[in-house]
């Protein structure tokens, strides 16, 4: 009995002698601050999806500007048609060179085509002219007259309905059709087109028929000659100002 008093004394004193852990009053657990988060931009909202434009036209790089150019005439030239003119017309954009076919017998409107506006304007062609001989082409020298010049539309020369026209067949085609002897002629003629508003043309260098046109061509007077067109608006106007001017008449030459 003694011992089991002992054990129960024992153990009270043990339980009241054990230190007790200092209790800590609990702490509010705080919740933490919302993130904040920055708002989003605004999406910007895509252009509506418009249909699709097409592409401009590629523009042709700007030709500078020519006041004028000089033709070389040289139809007879044994070149076998060979366009004398380096580089389309870049090299030598106020120099060009016409050259017949001397290789062409019935084929006189394989000879070279020539546009004008290829080498100085992207607009197009209206209107054109056709150089071509009168009289006889057949070697006869003393039966040519010069070359002929002619204006038509752009696009409605057939060659072959001139392979082999007459003179007469050339005017009914063309209309009007002068013959120039030399090449102050042809310059007037271009120059009264440029006057009248013209500013591209097609030329064509061409016998009558279909004869061969070395010979003949060789014969012309303009053969190698240079035509010089003076481009210059004022140059239009001086050239009007002055065909309409009246004519002096030298002193004692008036009628009495």
């Amino acid at each position: 009995m003694k011992k089991i008093l002992f054990s129960v004394v024992l153990l009270f004193l043990l339980i009241a002698c054990t230190p007790r852990a200092v209790e800590q009053p609990a702490t509010e657990i705080q919740p933490s601050p919302e993130a904040t988060v920055a708002p989003l931009p605004a999406a910007t909202a895509a252009p509506a999806t418009t249909e699709a434009q097409p592409s401009p036209a590629p523009t042709m790089e700007a030709t500078p500007e020519i006041d004028y150019f000089t033709i070389h005439l040289n139809p007879g030239d044994s070149n076998n048609g060979s366009v004398l003119m380096d580089g389309t017309g870049q090299a030598y954009s106020q120099e060009v060179y016409i050259a017949g076919d001397d290789a062409a017998n019935d084929t006189w409107w394989s000879f070279l085509t020539f546009y004008f506006n290829d080498l100085l304007w992207s607009k197009p062609v209206q209107r054109a002219i056709l150089f071509m001989e009168c009289g006889n082409v057949n070697g006869s020298p003393e039966s040519l007259g010069g070359i002929r010049v002619a204006l038509y539309p752009y696009g409605e020369f057939d060659p072959l309905a001139l392979s082999n026209a007459s003179t007469r067949g050339a005017e009914d085609i063309f209309g009007e059709v002068t013959c120039p002897t030399t090449a102050l002629d042809v310059t007037d003629a271009l120059q009264r087109l440029l006057d009248e508003g013209e500013t591209a043309f097609q030329v064509i260098i061409a016998p009558v028929n279909g004869s061969n046109n070395n010979a003949a061509q060789d014969s012309l007077e303009i053969k190698s000659a240079e035509i010089n067109v003076d481009f210059r608006p004022e140059a239009a106007a001086e050239r009007l100002a002055t065909q309409a001017a009246p004519t002096e008449t030298p002193a004692g030459c008036a009628d009495a």
